[in-house]
């Protein structure tokens, strides 16, 4: 189903610049038995009673759209009469459409992604008496805004709290609109439908204690800033580590931030279904355990530039959906056990870790993430160490302003394979 959403989108989207629609002279025509429409200058009216007809995109490049007035000059749309439904993609190809206004209150249905497809839409409008629809500030929801149906793409501002009201977020409620850059999801949302966010600015979501359903591609795989998706503690349908979103057991791992700048994730022992994708630019390596029954069917391991499996091969392609990466280690196995701990900033800025070793000798890279209050990666260090059984200490300059944050650090060895990834703790006051 994603990616019948994702050709209608991103095609209608992306390619609007390139796409071919005939010329179309005719100004009146037929959109339902008992339905008309008519251009007024850059207006679109449509009048009648009952149902509209369903549009559909052609499925091949150039991109044509079959809905009669597709065209540019379209900059606002007004129902009149007893219209009941608006057919399926009933504004493709209107690349400058502003504002639509249901004066109709007699529409009960909008169409599979009649509202999408155009990129300059800053409004919607519902009429009070309607039963089915209602808009505040421009944005399209249920009667009694239970659910977020449309926010329109070309809306100005950098953040959009969802009303309190809301417990259902639509299918592409919210779709690639560029000034949003943080979007508050209420305690009482249950609901979050097939992807909802299609959003290429925002880069933390914070999933409430109320959410019971979350579908397929919510937070889109597109979306290249993502870095966290957090879940309150209390959700009892979802959970989160370091930003990764799990089932409340984790047997499950559901989400991998696109935007995260992790090159090696390890998942870990318990997981049973991977449904995640992993289109992720930073991400080269992946440790899978053997407690993995079953990949998705569109989970993305192929482009990894390796797997760690700790099992035999034949073990690995019993896997339901396994794939292989470019490179794949079976029976792998920790060369070294680290453990390590965060335990002060000196008064120069230098945060010690303590760490322990069961082997010597060893030339590896250390690389440490600090983390601020809310989860949001703002340092990253990189050293070159020398690993015996002597150096118990090791040492990075942070700096005083990092007092109280989270440190991530990992570990690797000379041919990039992972030794650990770790949490170590918080940058204490200094001595």
């Amino acid at each position: 189903r994603f990616f019948g959403v994702l050709v209608s989108l991103c095609l209608m989207m992306v390619l609007t610049v390139i796409f071919s629609i005939a010329a179309n002279a005719e100004t009146t025509g037929k959109c339902g038995d008992n339905i008309t429409w008519e251009i007024s200058g850059t207006t679109l009216i449509i009048s009648g009673e009952g149902e509209m007809y369903d549009y559909e995109p052609t499925p091949l490049l150039p991109i044509t759209y079959v809905v009669p007035w597709s065209d540019e000059r379209i900059k606002f749309v007004r129902f009149e009469g007893s219209i009941t439904r608006i057919g399926n993609h009933a504004f493709d190809g209107c690349v400058v459409l502003e504002s639509i206004v249901f004066d109709c209150k007699t529409i009960k249905e909008i169409g599979e992604l009649a509202l999408h497809g155009f990129s300059a839409l800053e409004n919607v409008c519902v009429d009070d008496n309607n039963s089915m629809y209602s808009s505040l500030n421009g944005v399209l929801y249920s009667k009694n805004k239970d659910k977020l149906i449309y926010y329109p793409f070309k809306k100005t501002e950098t953040e959009f709290i969802i009303p309190n009201t809301v417990k259902t977020i639509g299918m592409c409620a919210i779709t690639l609109c560029e000034s949003l850059n943080s979007i508050v999801i209420p305690d009482g949302v249950e609901t979050i439908e097939d992807c909802a966010f299609i959003c290429n600015a925002v880069r933390e979501f914070n999933i409430p204690a109320s959410v019971k359903n979350i579908g397929m591609d919510v937070f889109y795989e597109d979306n290249p800033v993502i870095e966290a998706i957090n879940v309150d503690e209390n959700n009892t349908a979802y959970s989160s580590v370091d930003g990764v979103l799990y089932n409340k057991n984790k047997t499950e791992l559901v989400e991998y931030p696109r935007g995260r700048k992790d090159s090696f994730y390890a998942v870990p022992e318990g997981v049973e279904i991977i449904i995640a994708n992993f289109f992720n630019a930073s991400l080269k390596t992946i440790y899978i355990p053997k407690s993995v029954k079953e990949l998705g069917e569109w989970t993305n391991l192929f482009t990894l530039e390796k797997i760690l499996y700790p099992g035999t091969e034949e073990e690995y392609c019993k896997i339901n959906n396994y794939v292989y990466a470019q490179n794949m280690e079976f029976n792998y196995k920790e060369s070294k056990k680290i453990t390590a701990t965060v335990n002060n900033v000196y008064q120069e800025g230098r945060v010690l870790i303590s760490v322990n070793f069961d082997k010597v000798e060893k030339e590896c890279k250390m690389w440490a993430a600090v983390y601020d209050l809310s989860g949001k990666l703002v340092k990253i260090f990189d050293e070159d160490i020398k690993i015996d059984t002597e150096n118990k200490d090791i040492t990075f300059n942070a700096g005083e302003e990092y007092k109280g944050y989270d440190v991530k650090v990992m570990f690797w060895e000379e041919s990039m394979t992972p030794i650990i990834n770790s949490l170590c703790g918080k940058i204490e006051a200094g001595l």
